[in-house]
């Protein structure tokens, strides 16, 4: 399908959308609270010359896939957790208040597992010992005082 044709039919709704390139590879994933109007945005090439990375990413698109969400915040969660499996070459990581947003982790790796807050992913996995990691991560909170909750309720 050509991207004019699906550009045309995306959706009003928030949402996720997924940029591959012509090997059918994710190079970007991105959220909106307006599908159609944030993804046909890419193609206004006035709004190049701010953001020179648009000028290299938006050529190489090939193919957009959309994820329909009921909400701004869960298309975040979503786009989070993409970015986070998918690891896009023009994604940089989700800040908030020049922090990432917390993680809850399960240290498996250890000798005695704990649950505890993590906001750098990358930082705390280059920690680790061993490349096969069995510690399981849960996030990201975008709520932290419900974050804490969920940790105090498990530590009683």
């Amino acid at each position: 399908m050509d991207i004019k044709d699906e550009l045309a039919k995306l959706s009003n709704s928030p949402g996720v959308y997924i940029f591959r390139d012509s090997k059918d590879q994710i190079i970007y994933i991105g959220k909106a609270v307006n599908l159609k109007s944030r993804v046909r945005s890419y193609w206004n090439e006035s709004s190049w010359s701010d953001r020179p990375k648009l000028a290299v990413m938006v050529p190489k698109i090939k193919s957009i896939e959309t994820i329909v969400t009921k909400s701004e915040k869960e298309a975040l969660i979503l786009e989070s957790n993409l970015v986070f499996k998918n690891q896009p070459k023009y994604n940089v990581l989700l800040k908030a208040n020049n922090k990432y947003y917390p993680w809850l982790v399960i240290t498996y790796d250890e000798a005695y597992p704990r649950l505890i807050p993590v906001r750098d992913i990358e930082q705390f996995k280059s920690k680790q010992r061993s490349k096969n990691s069995k510690n399981k991560f849960f996030g990201p909170y975008t709520n932290i005082s419900a974050m804490y909750e969920n940790l105090n309720l498990v530590n009683e």
